[in-house]
């Protein structure tokens, strides 16, 4: 394991900043859904460096394309979503 990433996590965290707390969050959901055909992600972009963004962003379409997963992501941005392969578009309006 990598030195900076051998560590214990004290106090649920706490110690942590608000972006590493973040990533940390997104680490334990990808392991989770490791075994799921299905990934449902709100925002999950939302206060990430862009760096974070880049390699979330290599990471799920990795998952996609070599491990047949769906991944439905819910994005406010529509510039964001141009990077998915369908995109849906819902209005408020009646």
């Amino acid at each position: 394991m990598p030195e900076h990433l051998d560590r214990e996590i004290e106090q649920e965290g706490l110690s942590l900043s608000v972006g590493q707390r973040k990533k940390l969050m997104i680490l334990k959901l990808l392991i989770r859904a490791k075994e799921a055909s299905v990934i449902i992600l709100d925002e999950i972009e939302a206060g990430l460096d862009q760096n974070a963004r880049r390699v979330l962003e290599r990471y799920l379409n990795e998952c996609r394309q070599t491990g047949g997963k769906i991944i439905l992501m819910i994005e406010h941005d529509a510039a964001e979503a141009l990077q998915f392969d369908q995109t849906f578009r819902f209005s408020g309006e009646g």
